[in-house]
């Protein structure tokens, strides 16, 4: 069952990939589950794309569920985008520093189908320093913060950006606004190369700002690392997006080096070969090879065994990806600062996710547990994983 999920979620097949899923279907399948497990991994519209040769080998009731899982996704996100255009148009006229990424903006640059590419929510990345205009239009176009974020009134908006994703809704559509590197949690104003070096797509003849393919790829192996690759769809996009051709992998190179971010987009790269063979090319790992001790602890961290097979759980904290950047000695200042940050998150967010009240002596050991769990469970993992 996993082969077959794993190898229906490409947009063009290859021949391994059109003969593994061929033998699957000769197998007895229990298609109830496998459409619930593609439904959790994100690829079902790419099963049904994928399936549409070999439709008459798939139970009718079941083919007609597939596809009515694709035309729903297409009227969702039609729909999506459509009620965020008043949104989109307002930031660009106003020049906001705002970039979509991820589902939103794959769906139509990289799947170029509707349909083909679910997503939650809208994912943007914003500048820091444009957080009070940015919260000030979507007031102002009448959206509201969700349950989680509404719940911080003394929240400082010095530390919006560090900790807390901003969520807001409207019309049953919802967006999450990302102030910082996925995992890494560097706020996107230290780089400002970022932003200088983004560009534009269209949504319905609106100019809307993105990230160029190199950083976008970054941002990806990121994210899929700091939620422990828990979606087939995660490493399908980062392998869609690597067979762009204006991505620059020289260009990919120099932000991994001068952001220290070699390893985890190496080891994504390196899953994406573990799952799709000779999709990205030898010399592209050797490049962002990040040396013998990082490769041991992303091997331990994340097992690849694990991850191709689906049964990785979801252990290691989402900022323990920040502990790589201290595998180079640059910006140690800025190092600092990012892990301080993410180990000792606002007392306001710890109240609320973790149910301790602000004053209490629990928040003390919280924050204690936040310092030795990254570590100790890297090491325990590294002991397993020699052992």
């Amino acid at each position: 069952m996993n082969s077959l999920l794993i190898h229906s979620a490409r947009l063009a097949p290859t021949s391994l990939d059109l003969s593994i899923i061929e033998e699957a279907l000769t197998t007895k399948l229990d298609w109830d589950v496998l459409l619930k497990r593609a439904g959790e991994e994100g690829v079902a519209p790419l099963l049904y794309q994928n399936l549409k040769v070999y439709s008459e080998r798939v139970p009718d009731s079941q083919w007609e569920r597939l596809k009515r899982i694709y035309v729903r996704n297409t009227a969702r996100n039609l729909y999506i985008y459509k009620k965020i255009l008043p949104l989109l148009e307002t930031l660009s006229k106003q020049d906001v520093r705002v970039a979509i990424t991820r589902g939103a903006r794959l769906s139509e640059t990289v799947y170029r189908d509707w349909g083909l590419r679910y997503y939650v929510d809208v994912d943007f990345m914003a500048h820091p320093a444009d957080t009070a205009q940015l919260v000030d239009i979507l007031k102002t176009l009448g959206y509201w913060q969700d349950s989680h974020t509404s719940r911080f009134p003394k929240q400082k908006q010095s530390q919006l950006h560090w900790t807390i994703e901003s969520g807001f809704q409207k019309d049953g559509v919802f967006l999450d606004f990302h102030f910082n590197y996925p995992g890494v949690e560097i706020p996107l104003d230290a780089f400002p190369e970022i932003w200088e070096s983004s560009l534009s797509m269209q949504i319905f003849d609106t100019e809307v700002r993105i990230f160029s393919p190199e950083y976008e790829l970054c941002i990806l192996c990121l994210h899929a690392q700091k939620h422990c690759y828990q979606r087939i769809i995660w490493l399908t996009d980062i392998a869609e997006l690597a067979q762009d051709e204006e991505l620059d992998w020289d260009k990919v190179f120099a932000i991994c080096q001068d952001q220290d971010i070699s390893a985890p987009v190496y080891y994504a790269l390196f899953l994406v070969n573990q799952f799709w063979p000779e999709s990205i090319a030898p010399p592209v790992l050797e490049q962002l090879n990040p040396g013998r001790t990082a490769r041991r602890i992303l091997h331990a961290a994340w097992p690849d065994k694990k991850v191709i097979s689906r049964e990785l759980k979801e252990e290691i904290p989402g900022h323990a990806a920040v502990l790589f950047l201290f595998f180079s000695g640059k910006r140690l200042g800025l190092k600092l600062k990012t892990l301080f940050a993410t180990t000792f998150p606002p007392q306001a967010y710890v109240s609320y996710f973790y149910q301790i009240p602000v004053n209490s002596i629990k928040m003390v050991s919280h924050y204690a547990w936040r310092v030795w769990r990254p570590f100790s469970l890297l090491a325990r993992m590294l002991r397993k994983n020699n052992g």
